[in-house]
């Protein structure tokens, strides 16, 4: 019926809205630097620096297919190669991207400025594992995925991590890689990847849901901290600011949704008036 049409309308019209005001929040509330830097590294992972189901057995091919993969997809030679993170079945390598001596002294500086350019990127290479190899992990587990990301030898690199210190970025680089084997389930789904299009799938998956998580817990903290009212802040009055702050958007509606019931509110006040006297 015409009445049930508008019903149904009404209702995905709501849904609509509830999804549209989700997107706003989603936006607004910032990410960390070790998720954001999880999210930016989507965009470095390609086919060409994914490998699936390798059947090396060694640290040091495992490494070096890695490493070879790097150098072929951005043309940045990698240096000295150490352990972020290794436990979970996930073992994270982090590499110096190293600044490549120009084989031809008349090389145009465009090309000169790309290859710069590229190289304070963060480059991202994955490989997973046909059999579990013992890499030594702090949990003693078998390592399944290997993880590869480059960062210049002696730069800050380009993106989210790029206003942090040296020790600041390779901090965040760690969290991050701590909570993708730790918070998701990438390690175990990305173990029956069978082509390197699924694997850039399940890492985007994962990083969704750690940046899910994220949010929901922002804005259960948002909703504790408005219910919780002023707090001291040292400064004069910030706790009451702050109060004043949170609740403004909902000042005007203290008014307004009296006006949405009046009658409501007339016998609420009314009761109000009679029971005091």
């Amino acid at each position: 019926t015409a009445s049930s049409a508008s019903m149904v309308t009404d209702v995905d019209a709501d849904a609509d809205a509830t999804d549209a005001e989700d997107a706003v929040a989603v936006i607004d509330v910032p990410l960390p630097p070790w998720c954001a830097f999880l999210v930016e590294l989507t965009a470095a992972l390609t086919p060409e620096t994914t490998t699936v189901r390798a059947h090396s057995w060694r640290e040091t091919d495992i490494v070096g297919g890695l490493v070879r993969r790097i150098a072929r997809a951005h043309g940045t030679p990698v240096g000295r190669v150490f352990t972020a993170v290794n436990e979970c079945g996930l073992t994270a390598l982090v590499g110096e991207a190293l600044a490549s001596s120009s084989e031809n002294d008349a090389e145009d500086a465009d090309a000169v400025a790309e290859r710069e350019r590229k190289r304070r990127e963060c480059a991202f290479a994955v490989t997973t594992l046909e059999r579990d190899v013992n890499l030594g992990a702090s949990d003693g587990r078998n390592t399944k995925v290997v993880v590869l990301v480059t960062v210049p030898e002696e730069l800050h690199p380009r993106g989210v991590l790029e206003d942090l210190s040296r020790n600041e970025a390779l901090r965040a680089i760690k969290i991050a890689f701590l909570k993708l084997a730790n918070d998701t389930d990438f390690v175990k789904d990305v173990r029956g990847a069978r082509t390197a299009a699924h694997v850039l799938a399940e890492y985007e998956s994962a990083c969704a849901v750690l940046k899910g998580e994220h949010v929901r817990r922002a804005t259960i903290e948002a909703e504790m901290a408005s219910k919780r009212g002023a707090e001291f802040t040292g400064t004069f009055a910030g706790g009451i600011a702050g109060d004043v702050k949170r609740r403004w958007v909902h000042y005007k509606s203290d008014w307004t949704d009296a006006l949405e019931a009046p009658v409501k509110c007339l016998s609420a006040t009314l009761y109000m008036y009679f029971a005091c006297l």
